[in-house]
């Protein structure tokens, strides 16, 4: 008997599956050890892989398991207002395929869990890293970062200086 393991996220760490009687065979996809019985998700990907586990001998058996890895949500969006002079207001949109929740991040700062929707209005001049998290309805989580997506630009300050700066009406270029 194998105890029953997963389901796993593709980018899952490697886990050593279990028998009721040890000294068995491992084999199936996704199987790195043979006689641990060490299963990568990230080797095997995403699917639903056959496991079988067998014990030599006369009195010997195989027994099989199905372990599901399922992939991870391959993330994408995108902004309206991209660029400009202070304040920039930028609705981004999730385009992301499938279900699951999201959260978007400023700078690495979580500013909103929303699935479909975000809107910020940048009030400082700078450019701005933009993050999609998602997690998929299996609980796998993936991000996509676009650096300075958003740049907010500064009103320019208007200014002159002249020379000389001692003009009189008989000397008046300057």
């Amino acid at each position: 008997t194998i105890t029953p393991a997963g389901p796993f996220c593709e980018n899952a760490s490697a886990v050593n599956l279990t028998g009721a009687s040890p000294g068995g065979t491992w084999s199936g996809t996704g199987i790195t050890n043979t006689s641990t019985g060490t299963f990568n998700p990230s080797v095997a990907g995403p699917g639903t892989w056959t496991i079988t586990y067998t014990i030599a001998g006369a009195c010997g058996t195989t027994s099989t398991t199905d372990i599901t890895v399922n992939p991870l949500p391959v993330v994408s969006f995108t902004g309206d207002v991209l660029s400009g002079c202070v304040p920039v207001t930028t609705t981004f949109t999730n385009t992301t395929a499938g279900t699951g929740t999201a959260n978007w991040f400023i700078d690495g700062v979580n500013m909103s869990a929303s699935t479909t929707t975000f809107t910020n209005t940048f009030n400082t001049p700078g450019c701005f890293d933009i993050t999609l998290q998602i997690t998929s309805a299996a609980g796998c989580t993936n991000t996509a970062t676009q650096n300075d997506m958003v740049c907010a630009y500064a009103y320019p300050v208007a200014d002159f200086s002249y020379s000389p700066t001692d003009a009189t009406v008989l000397n008046s270029t300057v």
